[in-house]
């Protein structure tokens, strides 16, 4: 692995229902039947870019890429921290024992940013 960061890859695509229409994607109430697919990768290639629908940057909370204009982007980090959130732990985590060095970066980063809004606070 890089020292990147690690990126949460969320690909959304649709599937099938399962009736006797063959290129039918919704089900019996008209819904679309969608089938997601959490990617965690500490890169982001063409290929991904391009396919993805939904790209967030996990350690700085940031959508870097969305197909969805119909919703904010908090919304959508909120959504989807909260639906991958043992997921994301567990990548999160394994990124670091496998960068020990990022890290110790990270952890000196998160205290200054702790420091400065300690000082804010005062």
């Amino acid at each position: 692995m890089s020292g990147k960061l690690p990126y949460m890859f969320i690909v959304v695509s649709k599937t099938p229902s399962n009736d006797s229409t063959p290129n039918n994607t919704k089900n019996e109430n008209n819904k679309w039947v969608i089938t997601e697919t959490a990617y965690f990768r500490d890169n982001i290639t063409d290929n991904l870019l391009y396919s993805s629908d939904l790209i967030i940057d996990l350690l700085n909370g940031k959508i870097v890429k969305k197909r969805d204009d119909l919703r904010e982007d908090s919304e959508l980090l909120e959504h989807y921290m909260a639906k991958y959130s043992d997921k994301i732990v567990e990548a999160v985590r394994e990124f670091f024992t496998k960068n020990p060095k990022t890290w110790e970066n990270f952890i000196q980063q998160a205290n200054k940013v702790a420091e400065q809004l300690d000082k804010k606070e005062e």
